[in-house]
């Protein structure tokens, strides 16, 4: 009987990749090719992914999250600016 949680890989499905992790490769690709960004473009979906992703991460920033909204407790990322609404994700 094949193990359930290794049958995706062998099938070359990859499982999707969190939103704080897409921000972190998206900026580090910008930085190694000699660019310097500034902001990050979030669609409306790639937002509420994260809103829950922190907020299922816990601590204070998940508290925070809920107390004051993901808008006003995530004003950057890595480094860079959070530009909200935005029609596609993006770096800049």
């Amino acid at each position: 009987m094949q193990n359930v949680e290794l049958l995706p890989l062998r099938l070359g499905i990859m499982p999707a990749m969190k939103v704080t992790e897409r921000i972190k490769a998206a900026v580090d690709d910008a930085r190694r090719k000699g660019e310097h960004p500034r902001k990050v473009f979030l669609t409306v979906d790639d937002g509420r992914r994260l809103q829950f992703e922190l907020i299922e991460e816990g601590g204070r920033l998940g508290q925070k999250i809920m107390r004051d909204g993901v808008r006003k407790a995530v004003p950057k990322i890595d480094g860079v600016e959070v530009v909200w609404r935005s029609p596609e994700f993006g770096i800049s």
